[in-house]
C-alpha cells in the first residue's frame, strides 16, 4: 500500500487513476467514510462527521470544544475504527486491492493511513491463514 500527501496541493487536483482520497472534506472534495472524524490541533467535531449515536468514542466531541494532539486523534481514530466494523471492512478491500490512499497529512507526519493499513493487513493476513 502507497499513501500520498495531498497537504498543498491544488484544491482542483484530479487525482490518478488507482488513488483513492480518504482525508475529510475540502475545496469541494467529499469526506470518506474512513476519515479521521477527530482532528488535531483545532476542536474536535467528530460528532459532526460520526453520524453514529452510539458510537462512545466520538460521543465526547459533542461539544466541538477537544483539542488533541496528533497522537490522541490516531488513538481516538483507532477506537472509532473497532467501534465500526463495516470501516474495518473497507479498509481491508482498500489494502488487498493495493489502492494507493491519499489525504492531507505531511509524509513526515504520523497519519490515519497508516491506521487503515495495519489494520486493513491484519485483517487480511487473519482470513488467509484460516483459509
Amino acid at each position: 500500500m502507497t499513501r500520498i500527501s495531498l497537504a498543498g496541493q491544488p484544491h482542483d487536483l484530479q487525482l490518478p487513476d488507482g488513488v483513492v482520497y480518504v482525508g475529510r472534506a475540502f475545496a469541494g472534495t467529499k469526506g470518506h467514510p474512513l476519515r479521521n472524524p477527530h482532528a488535531y490541533d483545532r476542536p474536535c467535531k467528530a460528532r459532526n462527521h460520526c453520524k453514529t449515536p452510539d458510537c462512545t468514542t466520538c460521543r465526547p466531541c459533542d461539544d466541538g470544544t477537544h483539542v488533541h494532539s496528533r497522537d490522541e486523534s490516531l488513538d481516538l481514530y483507532w477506537a472509532h475504527l473497532v467501534q465500526h466494523p463495516d470501516l474495518l471492512d473497507q479498509a481491508a478491500v482498500l489494502v488487498e486491492d493495493r489502492w494507493t490512499l491519499a489525504c492531507r497529512c505531511p509524509l513526515d507526519q504520523p497519519c490515519h493511513i497508516d491506521i487503515l493499513t495495519e489494520i486493513g493487513e491484519a485483517i487480511i493476513n487473519d482470513i488467509w491463514d484460516a483459509a
